[in-house]
């Protein structure tokens, strides 16, 4: 991830390095200093230095790239503070910024599935759709007639290409308590 600064209105950009940023010499498509890897579970606080730019109107932006081969799950931030022209309070930015290409998400993005019962019937191969409470639970029966079932399981959170859990339990119907369920 790289931080650039613009005094020509976005034409030419210049990388600008701050305190945890990096220069990898064996990277030979880097721009210059930037962020990569996990702060693993804590924010990292940072500091850049703006003053080159003072009494200058100048475009930051914050600028994530990856290889052809790696697209990696993007980067956060919180708290951008420029307290020289009034940015200093936690949210501030919000409305000074223009996600172009880019989505103010809140955590954790809720999950939303898709779920599809296929069964191996005398008749066919048969596909239905099984309904999802809001709460994320759901349940079906299976067909007896069918050879083999199989569950398909989407999911299907807007902004985000994270894994998801879920957990799937088999029981006996309730008219059906002394039989085993295969």
């Amino acid at each position: 991830m790289y931080l650039s600064a613009s005094r020509d209105g976005g034409k030419t950009w210049q990388v600008l390095p701050g305190q945890h940023a990096v220069s990898d010499e064996a990277t030979t498509n880097q721009y210059g200093e930037g962020w990569t890897g996990s702060s693993g579970t804590d924010w990292i606080d940072e500091e850049v230095d703006l003053t080159p730019f003072a009494g200058s109107e100048i475009l930051l932006r914050f600028e994530y790239v990856t290889d052809q081969s790696y697209n990696g799950q993007g980067f956060a931030l919180r708290d951008v503070r420029i307290p020289q022209i009034g940015l200093d309070e936690p949210g501030a930015v919000e409305g000074a910024w223009t996600p172009d290409g880019w989505l103010r998400v809140d955590a954790p993005i809720p999950e939303h599935w898709n779920l599809r019962v296929v069964r191996w019937t005398p008749q066919g191969v048969r596909v239905d759709p099984v309904a999802v409470d809001v709460d994320g639970t759901a349940s079906f029966k299976l067909d007896e007639s069918a050879s083999r079932s199989m569950l398909v399981v989407a999911p299907t959170a807007p902004r985000t290409l994270l894994p998801a859990s879920y957990s799937v339990t088999l029981s006996p119907a309730a008219d059906k308590q002394d039989s085993p369920v295969e």
